[in-house]
Formats: C-alpha cells, structure tokens, sequence
C-alpha cells in the first residue's frame, strides 16, 4: 500500500466534504438547534408547572374527596354543580365556553362511595390524561385509605408501629480495581452507559457511512473512480475515503467542543457562571451537603460516575474480541 496516493485519495475527501455548505451550516446549526430544544422543553415544563391543571373532583363517598391536595401540577377542585349524571356535558361545555373565570377542567375523578372495598377511582376527560395525574391521585388516595383502615382497628399507636416497621434495606455495589482499591458501581448507570454508547454509534455509522456512500456514487457517476482506480489500488481508495470521512467527523466534534466553550465563557462573561462562584456560598453549608450527598443516593451515582473506566468501557463494546486479547495483556480489563 502507497502512503503517498493513500494521503492523496484521504486529502481529496476530506476537503471535499468540508467545502461544502452543507457540512458549515450542519456543524454550525445542530449545537445551537439541540440548545434551541432543550431551552423549549425546559420553557415548556416551567409553564406547565406554572399554570397547573385544574381537575373536577366528584366524591360520592364524602371522605376522601378532600384527601387530594394540589400540586405543582395538578389543583383538585370539587364543583358543586358536578355529578355523575350531567358530568360529561359539563366537561364538554366547559372546553367549547370562551366565558369562565377558570380555566376548563383537564380532567374528572370520580371517587365512588365503595372506595374501600373495590379500592378504585376512575377519571374521566377528552383525551388520554398524564401517567403523573394517575400517580398523584393513586399516592395521595391510597394513603388516605390505608390512614383510615388503620384507625378503624382502634388498637393505640397502631400507626407509629406500622410506619416503624415499613423498612427498605438499601444495597450498595462494590467494585475492586486491580490495584486494591474499592469503589462504589451501579448497574443502571452501566446500563444507561451502554445504551448512550450504541445510540452515539448508530447515529456516527448512519451519518458518516451515508458521507461515504454518497462520495462513491458521486464518483462513479462522473466516471471519476475509473480514472483514479488506474492510478492507485481499490483498498487505498476505499480506506482513504473511510479515513477521510473520519477526520470529517472529529473535525465537527472538534467545533462542536470549541462552542461549548465559547457559550460557557459568555454566559460567564454575562455573570450566570459568577453566580455559582464557591465564594458565595457558606462553608458549613457546603460540609453539610457534602455529607449528605455522600450518604445518598446521588453521592453514590456520583461516584459511580466518577469511577468508570471509560477507555475500558469502550474498549469492551467496540473492539473486536481479538484486538481486546491483545490489548489486555498491556491493560487489563476489569469492568
């Protein structure tokens, strides 16, 4: 193989595809278009919480009715105007009505008066309702209903007793390194890992791999290949255009990095980043969480994040099994 015409044939790709407007505008475009998403989302989730959606409440048992208390999302109301009989076309006239002081009703909970023995409510609306109402009316209610058959027994601090019992035995993972080190793992974040890994995969060979594919067909519809496979071998092409497209991908990965930074500056320029300087913020108050985040949960995931092995990890998704044998006798694997 011929370095000279392999550097040639990858030279040639690579600003190729570079020149070109749509590769600027796209490595320009996405950082900001994902920004752009992830600030609309964020915006959205703030002006739902803001608002609240308010939900009629029909308590045919006259108990539990008053149990579900309002939340970010959600403000449980009871309508006295509203029954069983006539509320589906109150619900309706409420969504085509331009004249009410309240927004329409979201939704309807019926709590029927067999609540504690059938132990279910059904909710009503136009359209397929959140999972999270579903959750809130099934904690709250649930609650409520175990409060009340636990007094119903009569037998003094029963209460007390049954939460004192309620335990959960947390279990931590343990991973020794080669050296004798211990450190903390987690299985879910290994597994959300490996899914990020195969996503980001999948996405580089659809993208790039289409780079190549329509560099082939490009050159073989101008009858370029013919001319350039009469001077250099078909492997030295092919591997100069897979080499090529590759510089084009760490070239985008390279300026996506460089904006990142840039955006960071600014916003500490702007004074967002000052805000968090460590300065204005109480030492003892920095201690104190820092214990807590080390006996938490989330001191754990931190940690786990903090000792995986990435190169390792990536090594045992991505390479082949015998490139890994070789590569374990210089460092070992342990995952």
């Amino acid at each position: 193989m011929n370095k000279t015409r392999l550097w040639l044939v990858l030279r040639r790709e690579y600003l190729s595809i570079v020149a070109k407007k749509s590769f600027i505008l796209t490595t320009l475009l996405v950082p900001f278009l994902i920004v752009s998403i992830g600030f609309a989302m964020g915006l959205m989730m703030v002006l739902n919480e803001a608002e609240g959606d308010h939900v009629a409440v029909i308590d045919q048992s006259g108990r539990y009715g008053a149990c579900l208390e309002n939340t970010s999302e959600y403000i449980f109301e009871m309508p006295s105007d509203y029954n069983v009989g006539n509320m589906r076309q109150k619900f309706a006239n409420d969504e085509e009505s331009d004249d009410y002081d309240r927004p329409p009703y979201y939704a309807i909970v019926v709590i029927p008066a067999t609540l504690d023995s059938t132990l279910q409510v059904n909710v009503f609306s136009s359209s397929p309702t959140r999972s999270s109402l579903r959750e809130v009316i099934e904690d709250q209610l649930s609650k409520a209903v175990s409060d009340t058959r636990v007094a119903s027994y009569g037998i003094p601090e029963l209460d007390r007793i049954i939460k004192d019992s309620q335990v959960q035995v947390a279990v931590r993972t343990n991973t020794w390194s080669d050296d004798g080190d211990t450190s903390v793992t987690s299985d879910e974040l290994m597994s959300v890992i490996g899914l990020a890994l195969a996503f980001l995969t999948y996405m580089f060979v659809l993208t790039y791999g289409a780079m190549i594919m329509s560099s082939v067909v490009e050159d073989k519809v101008n009858r370029i290949v013919e001319v350039i496979v009469s001077s250099c071998k078909p492997v030295e092409l092919m591997l100069g255009k897979i080499l090529g497209v590759a510089l084009v991908g760490l070239t985008q990965v390279a300026i996506w990095a460089v904006l990142i930074g840039i955006g960071l500056m600014v916003l500490g320029g702007l004074g967002i980043a000052g805000s968090m300087d460590a300065s204005s913020f109480d030492a003892g108050a920095v201690g104190a969480a820092a214990d807590m985040a080390a006996d938490s949960e989330l001191g754990d995931m931190i940690h786990a994040i903090l000792g995986v092995k990435w190169l390792q990890c990536f090594m045992r998704r991505f390479l082949p099994h015998s490139a890994r044998r070789l590569t374990s006798r210089a460092m070992p694997i342990s995952l």
